[in-house]
């Protein structure tokens, strides 16, 4: 049984694995002795309520009633002795060690246990272990108490009181994580506001396992059509990119101006920058800055009916690991001093301008920079991206270059340029390129993945397949009442 239920699990769970094995993520070694200084900060509150914030590191644990169903469950794979029992009795014990800072135990459990499993839970155990663990109790208090409730009628009533009880209590206490997530959640408007496509961002964490993050990335929005460039086949340098053309002399520039910060009031530490755009919806623009105090910090703010953008000052890909120089929206030199702007109102969008200072400063007005609100042709760009899945392009090359695509660069990746296969290359930067020759290319980037990849995809299938076939069996004899068919002329 144990052995078919390991193969079964890798089955299912083939392409699961296999898929995070092609990544070839690099590990994170996690701190052993950090792991045990949390352990022992969050005892033994772990025992008691959760917080009223329900933001602590305690607030991560198994609750009273499951508590007391891995108790009563203990105690009856002691009293009856089954092999099964005492397996799952051997997981909790195992769950506990790690988790409860027993003296001089626990820390050396962590420090002999493998660093893949170390680095499997991180820094907080709890919120790995407690969910196995919540599992644990509650199958091994039902394996080793139903025979004996059930045949104790009399017990019924006073479990069946605990339960009630337990759930009452259990609804109470996630009132704390409801009431949390009420405060942070915005308003049905302004999250419909940021998942427009000209607002949506990817976050942090959509780069966090890889090591390094890409030159364009920014924890405001970034236009991935932007983020095309052609680089020189030896050099790498850029020779051409859309971000270059869209700012480049060929752009329409709509209004420009100088601009002063005026303060909204004399204990704010917001500033009123522009207040004076209006792109037309459909159009493409680029609003680009020229900074005059480059090192000032603060939240720019570009606020619309249909366009929300926030980008740190002077970096606003700030804190991130990058491979090179980051080269996202800010206000430093090696910085873009410019982000795409595109308006899906039904009219004409009035845009206001503001700058959010991290620190409130002694000035009511500061001189800002300049501005220019640039109208550019996107059918007109290099690289005009036609889809992303797959990725199709159609390439204007002014000599053999490198085409860089936003994509992080994983193995499996082919491409066909004019319909015949083209090498697909990794760029300095950590992005997936492909080799184009001078003049017009059309460029289809897909991810059949490596071979490993698909078999293990089409095994899981058919392991899924075939469970389910077993389970609907098994639903059809349970609902189906039995018939059974007698010969003609069998004996009565």
């Amino acid at each position: 049984m144990w052995l078919g239920g390991a193969i079964l699990f890798a089955l299912l769970n083939a392409y699961l694995f296999t898929s995070v094995a092609t990544l070839k993520l690099p590990g994170i070694a996690a701190n052993r002795d950090q792991i045990v200084a949390i352990l022992i900060n969050a005892f033994p509150a772990v025992f008691g309520p959760v917080s009223k914030s329900a933001n602590e590191i305690y607030d991560y644990q198994l609750g009273w009633g499951l508590w007391i169903a891995l108790l009563g469950g203990t105690v009856g794979a002691i009293i009856w002795r089954r092999a099964f029992s005492f397996a799952l009795l051997l997981a909790v014990v195992g769950a506990l060690l790690l988790l409860l800072p027993l003296p001089h135990v626990n820390r050396w459990l962590w420090h002999v246990l493998p660093q893949a499993v170390c680095d499997l839970t991180f820094l907080w155990p709890m919120q790995r272990l407690y969910v196995l663990l919540a599992a644990l109790a509650t199958f091994l208090g039902y394996v080793t108490c139903a025979d004996f409730i059930a045949a104790r009628r009399w017990l019924r009533w006073p479990l069946g009181l605990k339960l009630a009880t337990g759930l009452l209590w259990s609804a109470f206490e996630a009132g704390a994580f409801l009431q949390r997530g009420q405060a942070c959640t915005t308003t049905e408007e302004s999250a419909g506001l940021s998942h427009l496509p000209q607002n949506r961002i990817l976050t942090r964490y959509a780069y966090n396992p890889f090591p390094a993050v890409p030159a364009y990335f920014s924890h405001g929005y970034v236009d991935p059509v932007w983020e095309n460039r052609l680089l020189r086949p030896n050099s790498f340098q850029e020779l051409t990119s859309n971000y270059r053309v869209a700012i480049g002399p060929n752009a329409v520039v709509r209004s420009a101006g100088e601009i002063t910060a005026i303060r909204g009031g004399p204990q704010s530490s917001l500033y009123l920058l522009i207040g004076a755009l209006s792109p037309d919806p459909g159009r493409s623009y680029a609003l680009e800055f020229e900074f005059a105090e480059p090192e000032l910090s603060g939240l720019l703010i570009v606020a619309g009916a249909t366009v929300a953008r926030n980008y740190y000052l002077p970096d606003s890909g700030a804190g991130m690991p990058f491979a090179h120089f980051p080269a996202s929206f800010g206000s430093r030199p090696s910085d873009k001093h410019a982000f795409s702007l595109l308006s899906s109102a039904l009219q004409t969008e009035p845009l206001l301008v503001h700058f959010a200072t991290t620190t409130l400063l002694d000035r009511n007005t500061i001189p800002f920079g300049r501005y220019s609100l640039k109208e550019y042709d996107p059918s007109r760009l290099p690289i005009v991206v036609e889809s992303w899945m797959p990725y199709r392009a159609r390439v204007t090359a002014p000599a053999r270059a490198w085409l860089e695509t936003p994509r992080l660069f994983i193995s499996g990746y082919r491409a066909t340029i004019n319909d015949r296969s083209a090498p697909v290359a990794r760029a300095p930067d950590g992005l997936v390129m492909v080799q184009v020759d001078a003049g017009e290319s059309r460029v289809i980037l897909s991810y059949p993945g490596p071979l490993s990849l698909r078999g293990a995809y089409y095994l899981s299938l058919l392991g899924w397949i075939a469970l389910a076939v077993v389970l609907i069996h098994r639903l059809f004899q349970s609902w189906w009442p039995a018939v059974s068919f007698k010969a003609p002329g069998a004996a009565q």
